[in-house]
């Protein structure tokens, strides 16, 4: 099983995304885009965006790459969900 990067995020409320939750996307914080994270999920990956900005664990260039990428992916089949107020 790889560790999926959004698993380890914490709120300022110290409320964080658990593993578990994150590949079942309905369960975990509200429905939609939120104003500074985003985390959008499917039953095999999850990756985020905060303040506009890309954390994906996966397309790096190579393996001592960023996993913060300033480029877009395409969205579609993932479920975005969000804390309130974040």
């Amino acid at each position: 099983m790889t560790a999926r990067a959004p698993s380890a995020t914490r709120s300022p409320r110290g409320v964080c995304w658990r593993a578990s939750d994150i590949g079942r996307p309905r369960a975990v914080g509200s429905a939609g885009t939120g104003r500074y994270i985003t985390v959008l999920a499917n039953a095999g990956h999850t990756y985020m965006y905060v303040n506009g900005i890309l954390f994906n664990t996966a397309g790096r260039s190579g393996v001592y790459a960023s996993r913060w990428q300033m480029r877009s992916v395409d969205n579609s089949g993932y479920v975005a969900r969000h804390w309130p107020a974040l």
